[in-house]
């Protein structure tokens, strides 16, 4: 049960919704076109509870009223407060879910949903359940028994890529550039001689120190995981580059490239 799932978070505005609105879309595979959510998520202090209250709608939808709760995954009314999203502070981290006791969609099925965020982590994990909650109908990562979800923040990148067939530095001509993103992003690099070359960066923690992760970047042949090369870089930096010569490439945060 592994696949790559992005999680895109804007803060937008939207006072028919609320103060504090976050307008998330997740897809999976790298894929845009395979949105597997996209929701406002209105956000506000619940002293009651003694957390913060996540209220979600389905993006492009208007507030729902008293008698026709549009909450996810909820329908119903009662369904929008029993759905929402209550997170405590825990530890370094924000922590907590729906009350599967409660949220319920228009089938009965309880609705199962647990967050965990952090300054660099967001992770996540969601389940159906049949009525009674003893049998699992469906699960946000199918096949991993209530697995996490576990996304780390991402920068994204802008690079520049050089070459020269001849290996000669001093007359390295511009080629292209790429963006992708420092976890486990990858882009395509069509090269002059017909080949095409693939550019990985991603962030990897060795045994000392255990609490730092650095980056790491290749260049490989489509289809051929061998390296060409690769190098690695300090986890603070965020300019970096790689050098063979007959190809050359300069990475900096986005907007702020080369």
């Amino acid at each position: 049960p592994y696949f790559r799932l992005r999680s895109s978070v804007a803060r937008v505005s939207r006072p028919d919704v609320g103060e504090q609105v976050l307008e998330v879309r997740e897809h999976r595979d790298n894929d845009p076109g395979h949105v597997v959510r996209h929701q406002l998520y209105a956000l506000g202090i619940d002293s009651a509870a003694g957390g913060i209250r996540v209220r979600r709608l389905a993006a492009g939808t208007a507030p729902p009223s008293t008698k026709s709760a549009a909450t996810l995954p909820g329908s119903g009314p009662g369904a929008a407060a029993a759905c929402d999203l209550l997170l405590r502070w825990e530890g370094a981290n924000f922590r907590g879910g729906t009350d599967p006791a409660s949220c319920r969609n228009a089938r009965g099925e309880r609705q199962d949903e647990q967050v965990l965020v952090g300054d660099r982590l967001y992770w996540q994990r969601a389940r159906q359940l049949d009525a009674r909650a003893d049998r699992t109908l469906g699960e946000l990562t199918p096949g991993s028994s209530f697995g996490w979800s576990e996304l780390t923040r991402a920068r994204d990148f802008r690079c520049t890529v050089n070459q020269n067939a001849a290996g000669d530095m001093t007359r390295t001509t511009r080629l292209t550039s790429i963006d992708l993103d420092d976890q486990g992003g990858e882009a395509d690099i069509a090269w002059p001689d017909g080949r095409t070359l693939t550019f990985i960066i991603h962030r990897r923690a060795f045994a000392s120190p255990p609490d730092r992760e650095f980056v790491l970047f290749r260049i490989h042949e489509k289809g051929k995981h061998v390296p060409v090369a690769y190098a690695y870089a300090g986890d603070a930096a965020d300019r970096f580059g790689l050098n063979l010569g007959w190809f050359y490439i300069l990475c900096a945060p986005r907007g702020n490239a080369p």
